[in-house]
């Protein structure tokens, strides 16, 4: 025999909460995922702004800067020391894009750089990928350490 509508409505009701809930859940994760998995680099180069993605693991920071059509690998320039940085693509401003003190050391000699993606047609977008091989598994608040005045 069919239920009587308001009790329909109740079990429809109830299903609802549960979606809603579970969605909101899985919204906050994934909101609290992005802010601690990938952050922008802000640093004011006598007045210019420069945006760098950057990721963390325990182990590593990944760096993405975009690389301009009109450059190759030829035009980069990155020096990782166990504890400074140093980073431009020549003929950009300003120069370097990221230079200083890192947050905490490096291992340098197991950090690297490439274009990404590999291969990438003429025309499609290519990106600068830095990992930095953390000495010691930890969490950075930034890249770079804070500048001392």
């Amino acid at each position: 025999r069919p239920l009587p509508a308001g009790e329909i409505m109740a079990l429809d009701v109830t299903n609802t909460h549960l979606a809603l809930g579970s969605l909101v859940l899985v919204l906050v994760i994934l909101v609290v995922l992005n802010v601690v998995m990938c952050r922008k680099l802000i640093r004011t180069r006598k007045g210019r702004e420069v945006f760098v993605d950057w990721t963390q693991t325990l182990d590593e920071v990944e760096i993405t800067v975009p690389l301009p059509d009109d450059k190759s690998s030829k035009d980069v320039e990155c020096r990782v020391l166990p504890t400074s940085f140093f980073f431009a693509i020549k003929g950009l401003k300003p120069y370097p894009m990221l230079h200083g003190k890192l947050f905490k050391p490096v291992q340098s000699d197991q950090s690297n750089w490439q274009l990404w993606p590999v291969g990438a047609e003429p025309g499609k977008p290519r990106f600068v990928k830095v990992n930095l091989i953390k000495q010691k598994s930890s969490h950075w608040k930034d890249v770079l350490a804070p500048e001392e005045d």
